[in-house]
């Protein structure tokens, strides 16, 4: 369970994408677009490998990974679903986040408020 949740939360830093500019990350663009989609694979340490899905704006779309089901029997095929925009202090975020596991709905977030705090 524990490793399925931390791959969750490890989706937060590659969505963040300035954790892709890190040495020890690895990316590299796909060739094909995918349902109009740019893909950029990335493989980052600790994390699962994934896919990154930009629309024709260039905005993160979409994610798709394979992750460690939480009963530990098993593989989950994950897309998480991105729209919207909410802005705070420079920094823009999904205004919802949708999962999909093997294909069928498991979690919907949908912000109000958002505020990025300065370090």
């Amino acid at each position: 369970m524990a490793r399925n949740e931390y791959a969750q939360f490890g989706t937060y830093a590659l969505m963040r994408l300035v954790t892709l500019r890190e040495p020890k990350a690895e990316i590299h663009l796909l060739p094909e677009r995918v349902e109009g989609m740019r893909g950029l694979q990335a493989r980052y340490p600790g994390l699962p490998e994934a896919t990154l899905w930009f629309d024709d704006a260039s905005r993160l779309a979409a994610l798709t990974n394979t992750v460690a089901s939480a009963d530990g029997n098993g593989v989950i095929q994950q897309r998480f679903e991105f729209s919207g925009t909410i802005e705070s202090n420079g920094v823009r975020w999904p205004k919802q986040i949708r999962i999909l596991q093997d294909g069928k709905p498991f979690f919907e977030l949908r912000l109000q408020t958002f505020e990025a705090l300065s370090k």
